[in-house]
């Protein structure tokens, strides 16, 4: 009777130990394919972000026209006289901490030459 005792024991004790290593494989194997999934992840967001770099350098060679003429134009000689004038009036409004004087209109005249100098030649610089 001893001995079927033990081996009764024995069997239980087995049993408890049989189903931490199945579920340890299972785990593993849960876990692994865990891993490869994310890395699978990392690798699709890599290779998305290394697109999106591509774009951008694309688009980061383009250059509105627009910037360009309008540099153009603030300089010309239509533009001078007015250029000017808002340049008169800033230095005077800086000088004078407390004054109420403000240079809009110098600047409206300004941009108004510049637009109209602009609207003359970008058509012909757009696709």
């Amino acid at each position: 009777m001893g001995l079927e005792v033990e081996e009764s024991n024995t069997a239980i004790q087995n049993e408890p130990e049989t189903e931490i290593v199945q579920n340890f494989e299972n785990n593993e194997e849960a876990s692994v394919e865990e891993t490869v999934a994310d890395e699978e992840q990392v690798e699709s967001t890599e290779a998305e972000s290394n697109q999106d770099e591509v774009e951008e350098e694309e688009e980061e060679e383009l250059e509105d026209p627009l910037d360009s003429l309008k540099e153009s134009c603030g300089e010309s000689s239509a533009c001078a006289s007015y250029k000017a004038e808002l340049d008169k009036c800033t230095e005077r409004v800086t000088s004078h901490p407390e004054t109420t004087e403000n240079c809009s209109q110098e600047l409206y005249d300004f941009m108004h030459c510049v637009d109209k100098c602009v609207s003359k030649q970008l058509f012909s610089k757009l696709k």
